[in-house]
């Protein structure tokens, strides 16, 4: 943070704003993998643990999971 500092404000702004649209874009990227391979591989997933992933992929903690994967 501190090299930011030593920049011109608007040039600090535009690597700010270019890391954190990357850091979004990873996350979907994530997130489509994830619910691709969960549609992949349904058929292969025992019946009681394909009853549990649509419950488990709807929590707030299975998305703070993946989060904090992406860090």
């Amino acid at each position: 943070m501190e090299a930011l500092l030593i920049l011109k404000p608007p040039l600090a702004l535009l690597i700010l704003l270019s890391v954190s649209a990357l850091y979004i874009a990873s996350l979907i990227l994530i997130s489509v993998h994830c619910i691709s391979f969960y549609n992949y591989y349904r058929n292969l997933i025992p019946y009681r643990l394909y009853d549990f992933l649509p419950r488990l992929m709807q929590t707030q903690p299975f998305l703070i999971l993946i989060f904090l994967i992406t860090l």
